[in-house]
């Protein structure tokens, strides 16, 4: 279980939204779907943060919270005077308000936390195909930016020559000139910049999702000089914890028969729930995604393709989420069989001073459902009652 409570952050008026497994978020274009989308996806990052530091003392500071959110997502003009941001786990609460600051609290199941690869999918995904010398980009926002990071990184990564989908392309990566193609069906191999917008659009997303996924990459971030601070860091915080809080760190050596032993030795029990903990914490157990619009140039019945390989994702591995905005009826469609997964709907209205976001009852999902692509012309009635 996971709420989001927006109130007065840019188009937004109020947002009380309870994310699932899948969800989704439909609406008129400009009305604030991106926003909450990006506002989701930071609070699931800094609970990550909050986690692995074990203190929110990063976020504490005046302003630091709102200014990372405004300046990761480039929404610069957002900040009211009344602004609110909540948010909600298992493990944790905490909230920005304009007045009060940042303020966090554990709850019970804090130590239950398992660490995710949080990742947000902008629309502008493309731009790593359509701009040769994308690496040397810089006037994006950084959300952007982390997308183009971890898209270096799946490149390389990646098994060479990989199917997209069922469309008879492949992907391909050259090492020698560090450059991507795309491998036509038709026998032909074009560098990657010259392939459909479509294309172009897709297998960022796919082939990201699959190295993201994988676990090779796993590997590598547990590897990593960054990941092996944070563990050093975590033992020492979570030995302070259990002292302070549950037992003897450290108890008498029952073996001590000479000068040579030590006195005193770590205490099994903490031993064994440190190591239970650390590994919740230090290891990615598994991928919450926030994707902006997956159906980006694409025919509608490969729209519907790609959200069922989306799908077949969240259910690779307990604890996959996925958080989408789309225009698109055909995505939707899909969505709404909701046959192996907790399902969220959640829609927009434009209010004379705000949008409103609201959740799709069992009745709207169902008209939805029966409705098809009329759905998305008669927005405005759902939640009305018949």
């Amino acid at each position: 279980m996971r709420r989001i409570i927006i109130r007065d952050f840019g188009p937004i008026k109020e947002a009380d939204i309870l994310l699932q497994d899948v969800n989704v978020i439909i609406g008129e274009q400009s009305i604030g779907k991106s926003c909450v989308l990006k506002v989701s996806c930071f609070c699931t990052w800094v609970e990550k943060r909050i986690a692995i530091e074990q203190n929110a003392k990063r976020f504490e500071k005046n302003g630091v919270f709102i200014e990372e959110l405004v300046n990761f997502h480039r929404l610069n003009g957002y900040v009211h005077d009344n602004t609110y941001i909540g948010y909600e786990s298992n493990f944790i609460k905490f909230s920005y308000d304009s007045e009060k600051g940042f303020s966090y609290e554990w709850k019970e199941k804090r130590w239950d936390y398992k660490r995710p690869k949080v990742s947000y999918v902008p629309a502008e995904r493309n731009l790593v195909a359509v701009i040769p010398n994308w690496f040397e980009v810089k006037s994006v926002a950084e959300n952007i930016q982390d997308f183009m990071a971890d898209w270096s990184d799946a490149r390389k990564s990646i098994e060479n020559d990989k199917d997209i989908l069922n469309l008879d392309v492949a992907y391909h990566y050259d090492e020698g000139s560090d450059m991507d193609y795309v491998k036509m069906k038709d026998g032909r191999i074009l560098p990657f910049t010259n392939v459909s917008s479509g294309l172009q659009s897709l297998i960022p997303l796919y082939v990201h999702l699959v190295n993201i996924t994988s676990k090779k990459y796993r590997e590598r971030e547990d590897n990593s000089v960054k990941h092996k601070s944070e563990i050093d860091n975590l033992v020492d915080l979570l030995v302070d914890f259990y002292a302070k809080n549950l037992g003897e760190a450290l108890i008498k050596n029952p073996n001590q028969e000479t000068g040579l032993e030590k006195e005193y030795i770590p205490n099994p029990e903490m031993k064994n729930w440190l190591i239970e903990k650390l590994l919740n914490i230090s290891r990615i157990h598994h991928c919450e995604v926030f994707l902006e619009e997956p159906e980006l140039n694409l025919f509608p019945p490969t729209q519907q393709i790609l959200m069922k390989s989306l799908l077949r994702f969240v259910n690779m591995e307990k604890g996959n989420t996925l958080f989408i905005s789309t225009h698109s009826p055909y995505i939707l469609d899909i969505l709404l069989e909701r046959e192996t997964y907790d399902f969220g709907l959640f829609y927009i209205h434009s209010a004379e001073n705000g949008s409103v976001v609201k959740t799709a009852t069992e009745a709207d999902v169902q008209d939805m459902f029966e409705s098809g692509v009329d759905a998305f012309f008669n927005i405005e009635r759902l939640g009305d009652e018949v």
